[in-house]
């Protein structure tokens, strides 16, 4: 059993799967095939008489005003391989399965990738560069969204360490503390830099290709507004992420990609080294409590992998800080 599947056991009934069908002019749903299993959401492929399709089933983000951000956000987005929610015969873009709000659109061909190339990188950073511009100008209507790193702010530290202090697994346990008591050092205040959506979760995970090319973007539910060059940092998180190591020539292909098609200022390159390592340390944190929720707990399994992955990811990038640095700034 995958460990997601752990999280949320929902049972899906193909019969009414059709009925939400009757409301969209796409075709007769004739299969149905589970796609990716995630925390925050369930997805099925719709396979009809006139073309494939992607029903979003969101669990985590549910509430109308959290799934409606995320629909104003991808019909705001412009040439890029992101999901395009379809509208049913009422002109309405969001349904309803059992409780969980929900949305269709074209199905996008492709996997996330098993390993990485140079150029999928490269395209990789381009499309979230180019994202990055059209989010600069996108004002949200709806603000209530879950701020998953808003680390104080959406969660306080009293909150995550009386979790932390719960944990009956050691290794757990210790990795939270270790990064609760280094986290301190790379909190700061970037409310001047360039704010934009963000995708909120840009990861390799989240990206799809096909033959070695980029065919889908996914995974918006985590977008709020927050400075981008953060999201920049949570990218360089993931795809520099080498076998427990920080890999800085990957960090370099998706950082100059990047710069070529966006350019960031001094003041924000500077940023993204405490955020990477903010980054590093709040994702074990997070997930630590994540073990307690009550809607949505994770297997110890995953928290156990953010802490064997991310402590030495962090450490090994602390070890390369000056030459990080020299990085960014010299691009």
């Amino acid at each position: 059993m995958n460990i997601y599947d752990k999280i949320h056991i929902m049972i899906v009934n193909f019969d009414d799967i059709k009925k939400i069908f009757e409301n969209y002019d796409i075709g007769i749903p004739a299969e149905f095939i589970p796609m990716k299993k995630g925390v925050a959401n369930k997805l099925f492929k719709i396979v009809t008489n006139q073309g494939d399709y992607t029903l979003k089933i969101a669990i985590r983000n549910s509430e109308h005003n959290r799934i409606q951000h995320e629909i104003d956000l991808l019909n705001h987005i412009k040439n890029l391989p992101s999901p395009k929610p379809i509208k049913d015969l009422h002109g309405k873009y969001l349904t309803e399965y059992k409780r969980y709000k929900c949305f269709v659109y074209p199905y996008l061909v492709g996997q996330p990738p098993e390993e990485l190339s140079d150029d999928m990188i490269i395209q990789a950073a381009h499309a979230l560069a180019k994202l990055h511009i059209q989010v600069e100008n996108f004002v949200p209507t709806q603000t209530e969204r879950i701020r998953l790193w808003d680390v104080p702010g959406y969660y306080e530290f009293k909150e995550l360490e009386t979790s932390i202090k719960k944990v009956t697994n050691r290794e757990i346990r210790e990795g939270a503390e270790y990064a609760l008591a280094e986290i301190e050092q790379f909190i700061g205040n970037y409310s001047d830099l360039p704010h934009g959506c963000l995708h909120g979760d840009f990861k390799p995970e989240n990206l799809l290709y096909l033959d070695g090319q980029l065919t889908g973007i996914v995974d918006f539910d985590n977008s709020y507004n927050k400075n981008l060059a953060f999201e920049v940092g949570y990218a360089l998180a993931w795809f520099s992420l080498d076998n427990h190591t920080f890999n800085l020539n990957k960090a370099k292909v998706f950082f100059d990609e990047y710069q070529r098609t966006k350019t960031l200022s001094e003041e924000e390159c500077l940023s993204i080294y405490p955020q990477i390592q903010f980054l590093y340390l709040i994702m074990i944190i997070v997930n630590t409590h994540w073990l307690f929720d009550e809607k949505l707990p994770l297997p110890e399994e995953f928290t156990l992998w953010n802490v064997r992955e991310f402590i030495p990811a962090y450490q090994n990038l602390r070890d390369q800080k000056d030459e990080f640095i020299a990085m960014v700034k010299t691009r």
